[in-house]
């Protein structure tokens, strides 16, 4: 883990002190390299700031190898992959917007190199994040071919429904019980992602028009039914619950 966290007497004597001004220093204004994010408004600016978060990364990935360093690994691989998610808030062109979050992807597709068992949240948390890039894919394929006709548009999106019903499937099969069947209940740090992954699934699969996916979509929502019905103090999942 990382440092602790300050004291709250601490930390609000040094977030008094940040507005401090040293004039007589005469130091350079920061570089735009160094740009606060909130200062970045175009394309080619968010370019520069990712260029330079990449460039930054790459190094700590080539001394941090995963083969020795796994969680540091992973964190540099989640720094990479999110820059890659802001760049792509920025792309007009749906096409390379598509090939940023392939990228993603592909970065977190290294948790299938680590075990599991010895680094269980890290891979949980990979897990559900590359479902959750599968969906963003899926978002933007189904808005590039919204006007497309119900059978032409299925085609088009079968291949990004089945990369978040496989994503999500292997989110959730690292709770299952010994025989393979759901949990009848998840630990609270870790059931808002467990419930939001069958969510995702079944919104996913009810993007298509064919009896198996909408039977699919629909055995996803039971099984949320079920669960909410064996767990009725499960917080944060109202909004879900009325859905199904």
């Amino acid at each position: 883990g990382g440092a602790p966290a300050a004291p709250a007497a601490e930390g609000e004597a040094f977030s008094s002190r940040h507005h401090l001004c040293f004039e007589s220093l005469r130091l350079e204004p920061p570089s735009r390299r160094c740009a606060e994010p909130a200062s970045v408004s175009s394309f080619e600016e968010a370019r520069e700031v990712f260029k330079l978060g990449v460039a930054y990364v790459q190094r700590a990935k080539a001394y941090l190898e995963l083969d020795g360093f796994v969680t540091d690994h992973f964190t540099a691989l989640q720094l990479e992959q999110t820059l890659y998610q802001h760049l792509a808030a920025w792309e007009a062109d749906p096409a390379r917007r598509l090939a940023m979050h392939r990228r993603r992807l592909q970065l977190l597709g290294a948790v299938d190199l680590i075990n599991e068992t010895a680094y269980l949240q890290l891979a949980r948390q990979a897990r559900f994040d590359l479902g959750g890039i599968a969906a963003d894919i899926l978002e933007l394929k189904q808005a590039m071919h919204k006007d497309d006709p119900p059978a032409r548009q299925d085609k088009k999106l079968a291949g990004a429904v089945a990369s978040v019903v496989e994503l999500y499937d292997k989110f959730a099969a690292g709770f299952a019980d010994k025989e393979g069947a759901p949990p009848q209940s998840v630990e609270e740090g870790s059931e808002h992602a467990y419930l939001m992954a069958h969510f995702h699934k079944a919104r996913a699969l009810g993007k298509l028009h064919d009896v198996e996916s909408i039977g699919g979509s629909l055995a996803s929502y039971q099984l949320l039914v079920k669960y909410f019905d064996a767990n009725p103090k499960c917080e944060g999942m109202s909004e879900e619950a009325e859905i199904c």
